[in-house]
């Protein structure tokens, strides 16, 4: 068995590689130092990555197949001829790289994807070769060892389905359903390994919930969790759980989405990313099922957010436990208002100034939750929001020109906002 100084608290991949290599104890090994070296766990991951790409029974040979395409990544972007098995390598890095940055640049993520996608059109299609005829490669690309098919296969779907991620975030749901059924079109999706699957049904499963078919959504969230448990991976499940959880309680159901995260801090820590962003929905959830307590208690225990859109949630919810006869809470909702705006959410915007709006007539302060009324609604109104939130604005305009603004009426207003996401 190979044996590492454990108490310099650094692993380097290609000693792991080797160690992995070693033979029959390569688990003992892993799990080893999988409790005694920080970042062991993501080099491990890098190592598996590999593999699933090259196809290679050796990890040190996988590592060594990425590194090589990883030298050529600019070469094959500019067009220039690379063997084949590069060209599979590059794309699956420009995948790789495509699904870190969909939630914080979805336009980046849509030209790697896109990218991935032109660069996999290149090589020979997967079922032809397997049939033995191989079609005269316009670009004089080599043959494809077999090991390499079945990447080819999932690293095309996810190329299509990241783009059409990434369009349906930046508003084109019309081209992102196009990219989803390209997927479909191929009729290879159920022959792509489990983890593919999984990730596959799970953005589709995003692009139903914008476009109002919860139930649909549902059901491909469903199959995700399935794909996910049979390829252990318990991050991806986590995540699909936290997008059924929010899928029930948008549909009104916020007990229920509590109960599908009942257990979840067993598998996930709590102070992990994933485990922050399923306690601010917890307290989220726990507020609008009317349980005040717990929903302070649990965000008593988010931490700040990096990312704009999580962070300005955090602050909203704590606008919302706020008492409602402080400032405080009105400088707060104010600034998340306007900072939904900035980051581009028109529509988290709008449902923070009803907020602010309600909050400014219940403490009697009539003449300022006009004045908010009116600024919201000329900064929203061309703010690209969907038919029936713009609808809903129309309304409230119409309250407010008529005298009629009330509780009542902003509430309802919410609630027809908060149904056309």
């Amino acid at each position: 068995m190979v044996h590492f100084d454990t108490s310099s608290k650094m692993l380097n991949i290609q000693t792991l590689a080797e160690a992995l290599d070693n033979g029959e104890d390569q688990l003992e090994v892993w799990a080893d130092l999988v409790s005694q070296i920080p970042g062991a766990q993501d080099l491990y991951n890098e190592l598996l990555w590999s593999k699933e790409v090259t196809g290679v029974r050796s990890f040190s040979s996988a590592l060594g197949e990425m590194e090589i395409a990883r030298s050529h990544r600019d070469a094959v972007l500019e067009g220039e001829f690379r063997p084949a098995t590069v060209r599979v390598g590059v794309a699956a890095l420009l995948v790789r790289e495509a699904g870190l940055l969909r939630a914080r640049d979805p336009h980046k993520a849509l030209e790697l994807s896109e990218a991935a996608t032109r660069i996999t059109g290149t090589l020979p299609d997967a079922r032809v070769v397997l049939s033995g005829r191989w079609p005269a490669a316009a670009d004089g690309a080599t043959l494809l060892p077999e090991r390499y098919h079945s990447s080819v296969e999932w690293v095309s779907a996810k190329a299509l389905a990241l783009a059409g991620n990434s369009y349906r975030v930046i508003g084109d749901l019309r081209a992102a359903v196009s990219c989803f059924q390209r997927i479909r079109e191929t009729e290879r999706s159920r022959d792509l390994p489990e983890g593919v699957q999984g990730e596959l049904a799970s953005l589709e499963a995003s692009l139903l919930i914008d476009a109002g078919e919860r139930s649909k959504a549902e059901v491909l969230l469903g199959k995700s969790e399935k794909m996910f448990e049979l390829s252990g991976d318990p991050k991806a499940l986590a995540k699909t759980r936290i997008k059924l959880a929010h899928v029930r309680y948008e549909g009104g159901s916020p007990g229920q989405a509590l109960e599908i995260l009942e257990g979840f801090f067993d598998a996930i820590p709590a102070d992990s990313h994933l485990g922050q962003i399923a306690l601010l929905n917890c307290a989220l959830y726990s507020l609008d099922a009317g349980d005040i307590g717990q929903a302070k208690r649990l965000v008593t225990s988010v931490s700040r957010f990096s990312e704009p859109a999580f962070e300005l949630r955090r602050q909203w919810l704590e606008a919302r436990l706020c008492d409602s006869g402080s400032d405080i809470a009105s400088s707060r909702f104010e600034a998340v208002t306007l900072g939904f705006q900035l980051a581009g959410l028109p529509l988290s915007s709008a449902l923070a100034a009803m907020d602010w709006t309600l909050l400014l007539l219940k403490q009697g302060r009539i003449h300022e939750a006009r004045v908010v009324s009116e600024a919201v609604y000329s900064l929203l109104s061309a703010s690209g929001l969907p038919a029936a939130a713009l609808a809903a604005l129309h309304f409230f305009l119409d309250a407010y020109k008529s005298d009629r603004l009330d509780e009542a009426i902003v509430r309802s207003v919410s609630i027809r906002l908060f149904r056309s996401r």
